[in-house]
């Protein structure tokens, strides 16, 4: 859960100082000179305390990770191990281990990112004030044409208007914010090497594997950050007819980087599924696979909630640009069908989160194939591999319905005619119909012998027992 929270954090946070370099400001060059510094400081000034805090978020949730993965290896399943085993076990993480070393990397960064963030979406200096006007000639806020409903009581006078217009924010902000876009890619970078991508079979693949997952991150993340500062954006001011062309830019732009954005989304997930899925099958029979099928319907939704906007919202905008009208009522559903589509796009990052830390079915399983008669299994002896997964094929040959139970196996998956999932469970059950075959994929965690046996009736006692050891 910490990891899904850190992901969603990184999103929350790198994502609005993105589409603001690559979508906010070049649409800017559509908006009246007088009026630019006063929109982005007003997008700024909604966006800087969001980014801040979810920086902050991503430094604790994975500071959390970290001393929690030190302390379950410190103390594994005995007592309190004291500060001086899990200070040594924390040591030895990040030492030895790629993920503790990539977490202690994101931890380390995490400040610097809440610190440029903070120095990055700072409104630039204000505007200077009007100066005095001649008799007869029309007041500043007329002529600098100040924000309706901005409150902006200074503006700047018509003769600076477009040198104090052209300038968004100050050189140190600009150099924050390419110095923010520098430490969030590097942290997006420590997802991806401290994930799945470096634990592809083949050597070849694991370049390609770790490109096409940051790809994965920073699409999300110009999507995520895009809907953002959509939602946050200052809608009433953009409706009045000067400033929609400002509007139907931005939404053009926007929609195109998101159409980008999807399309390396649904390419780089392709890619990395091929490579981490045997096949089809596994989709449905294991918890990485269904993890899949959960985000694919989920980015189905979304995509349903952002053709509108597409096809509806992009086009009325640019009428009403061209004819210089008000657009309250089509901004309004921009707004509407904008938070939708962030809200699904949430979801879609909590399932990718809990993606990071379930071990995918990379090798086809091993079929074992166990057959249930009236008085026994067959066979009564099996050997299971450790930690690869295994496909249980369990053929009831009674006429009445039989299980296969074992009791203290730790092991990772799911099962069939059972309810709901059972995760690094420690009794695995798989009930068979009369004259039906069922399947089950599972990984064992732990070696040992353990004990199987029908938990329905008495069969157990009639002989309906056995052995698998995990090796």
């Amino acid at each position: 859960m910490l990891k899904a929270l850190a992901l969603l954090a990184a999103v929350v946070a790198f994502g609005p100082a993105l589409f603001r370099a690559v979508a906010w400001r070049p649409a800017l060059a559509a908006a009246p000179p007088e009026h630019r510094p006063s929109l982005d400081a007003l997008l700024l000034a909604r966006l800087r305390p969001v980014a801040v805090a979810a920086a902050a978020l991503l430094t604790a949730a994975s500071l959390a990770a970290l001393l929690g993965l030190a302390y379950t290896t410190a103390a594994g399943t005995g007592a309190w191990p004291g500060l001086a085993a899990v200070a040594r076990s924390l040591g030895e993480l990040v030492a030895r281990s790629r993920v503790g070393l990539m977490t202690a990397l994101r931890v380390a960064a995490g400040p610097a990112l809440v610190y440029l963030l903070a120095r990055a979406l700072a409104p630039g200096p204000a505007a200077p004030a009007p100066h005095p006007q001649a008799a007869g000639a029309p007041s500043a806020s007329q002529a600098a044409g100040a924000l309706p409903g901005s409150g902006a009581g200074a503006a700047p006078s018509p003769a600076g208007a477009a040198t104090a217009g052209s300038r968004v924010g100050s050189a140190g902000s600009a150099g924050a914010e390419r110095l923010a876009l520098v430490a969030g890619g590097f942290i997006l970078l420590t997802f991806s090497v401290g994930g799945h991508a470096v634990d592809t079979p083949t050597r070849a693949g694991v370049a390609a594997a770790v490109l096409a997952d940051l790809l994965h991150f920073v699409a999300a993340c110009l999507w995520g950050g895009g809907l953002l500062a959509l939602a946050l954006a200052p809608w009433r001011q953009l409706a009045e007819p000067r400033l929609v062309p400002f509007a139907a830019r931005l939404v053009r732009r926007f929609s195109a980087l998101a159409a980008l954005s999807v399309t390396v989304l649904v390419a780089s997930g392709f890619l990395m599924a091929s490579q981490r899925l045997y096949g089809i099958l596994a989709l449905f029979e294991t918890r990485y696979g269904l993890d899949v099928v959960w985000k694919l319907a989920l980015l189905t939704v979304a995509l349903f909630f952002a053709k509108d906007n597409l096809l509806a919202v992009r086009p009325g905008l640019a009428r009403a640009a061209a004819a210089q009208a008000p657009a309250e009522r089509l901004l309004a559903t921009l707004r509407a069908r904008v938070l939708s589509e962030g809200l699904v796009l949430v979801l879609i990052l909590l399932v990718a989160g809990f993606l990071t830390v379930t071990p995918p079915p990379w090798r086809l399983p091993r079929e074992v194939v166990v057959t249930v008669h009236p008085d026994r299994y067959s066979p009564a002896s099996l050997t299971w591999p450790r930690s690869k997964p295994v496909r249980l094929v369990l053929q009831n040959r009674d006429t009445t319905t039989h299980s296969f139970v074992i009791d203290g196996l730790r092991y990772e998956g799911l099962t069939s005619h059972v309810h709901g999932f059972t995760p690094t469970g420690t009794q695995f059950v798989l009930y068979a119909p009369p004259r039906q075959t069922v399947r089950a994929v599972l990984t064992p965690l732990q070696s040992g012998s353990f004990r199987f046996y029908d938990a329905l009736q008495d069969f157990a006692e009639r002989g309906l027992t056995g052995t698998v050891h995990v090796r």
